[in-house]
């Protein structure tokens, strides 16, 4: 499946995203509105009083929310994505599929903390990348740019980790901390290659958002004037820039998670990391050497394979399979219907050799 394809395949999880992100920012909207009538009763100083409650209380009810729902979102749609390429389709009942995934292997506290330490280690692992290969990092002046251009590039870490947790859905017949590992490794042995486009995408990143912001901004400050909010006009730009980030997030972040996934996989079934490459990673990154002692150390790492190879190697079958005979999973030995893609005991994927 091409980009387009899986783009629109996976549009149920990109339109739940987008009521998602505009559900908030009603929220978010409702307490300012609250907090405005609060301080119209009073005076402008508990309105300047009550402005960061206000933001402390929106971020408060975000990571509520996001642990609650979010998280539920994101997985399943980064799912969805890596099982169009490693299959070459989607499951049709995917909501069913993806839940009992999560609910079997990734219930939320377990792939939160996998995010999380996925997300320290890539970040890690990209700064002793970049401090091994800097050529201007001593250099009086240039240092700080140096450093300026690695804080602007820290956009693009966002869909490496989503590349990694991509690495980790795919490969279900491993433990989820081992796979995590590998998915590390694999990152820090392609980084190179990865950061090539590093800087295209985190300059269309704040694009995406300080433009959109801008004109929408300068649009909703008349409107909030004409409904006789002209004191409050600054809110504009703050519900400008939810609006931005919302639309960014289903359709710009989804768009890029798909071509980064893409690449990433690609890479990873030329170049495997080896025990060289774990053991300096255990040296230089803290965040990797607590994942790999969560995991009792790493197996092997298993190459992803794509749709276009699974398909050479493992053609479907051209007559469909004897209803009598049920799949057995190799993992948890259920029995499942012959057309299923994943097993109902386990989740595990159902090779098609075995459907």
């Amino acid at each position: 499946m091409n980009y387009r394809k899986i783009f629109s395949a996976t549009s149920v999880y990109r339109r739940l995203k987008l009521l998602y992100g505009f559900g908030l920012t009603v929220l978010c909207t409702v307490l300012f509105t609250i907090i405005v009538g609060l301080s119209s009763l009073a005076s402008t100083v508990l309105a300047v009083l009550l402005a960061p409650v206000w933001l402390a209380l929106c971020l408060f009810l975000l990571n509520r929310i996001y642990n609650a729902v979010g998280w539920k979102l994101e997985a399943g749609h980064l799912y969805l994505i890596t099982a169009a390429f490693s299959e070459n389709s989607v499951p049709e009942d995917a909501f069913t599929i993806v839940g009992e995934i999560l609910r079997l292997l990734y219930p939320q506290k377990r792939y939160c903390a996998l995010r999380k330490r996925i997300g320290r280690a890539v970040d890690e692992i990209n700064r002793s990348m970049q401090k091994a290969n800097s050529l201007v990092g001593d250099i009086n002046g240039l240092k700080m740019m140096n450093e300026v251009g690695s804080l602007f590039l820290k956009f693009h870490l966002r869909f490496m980790r989503d590349c990694c947790i991509s690495y980790m859905f795919m490969q279900m017949n491993e433990d989820p901390d081992s796979s995590s590992v590998n998915a590390c490794a694999f990152y820090a042995i392609n980084w190179k290659k990865l950061s090539e486009r590093s800087s295209d995408i985190s300059i269309f990143s704040v694009a995406a958002i300080a433009v959109p912001t801008a004109i929408l901004g300068l649009v909703l400050g008349p409107v909030l004037s004409l409904i006789g909010l002209g004191a409050y006009s600054f809110y504009s730009w703050i519900l400008g820039f939810m609006i931005v980030l919302t639309l960014k997030y289903a359709y710009f972040d989804t768009f890029l998670d798909i071509r980064c996934i893409d690449r990433f996989l690609q890479l990873c079934a030329r170049n495997v990391p080896g025990e060289r490459c774990y053991a300096q990673l255990r040296k230089t990154c803290p965040a990797f050497a607590y994942m790999m002692e969560k995991a009792g150390g790493h197996q092997t790492p298993t190459l992803p394979r794509t749709a276009k190879k699974r398909q050479k190697a493992r053609p479907a079958p051209v007559h469909s399979p004897d209803p009598s005979h049920p799949i057995v999973c190799p993992r948890c030995r259920t029995a499942n219907k012959t057309d299923a893609l994943f097993c109902v005991g386990c989740g595990m994927r159902l090779a098609r050799s075995q459907r």
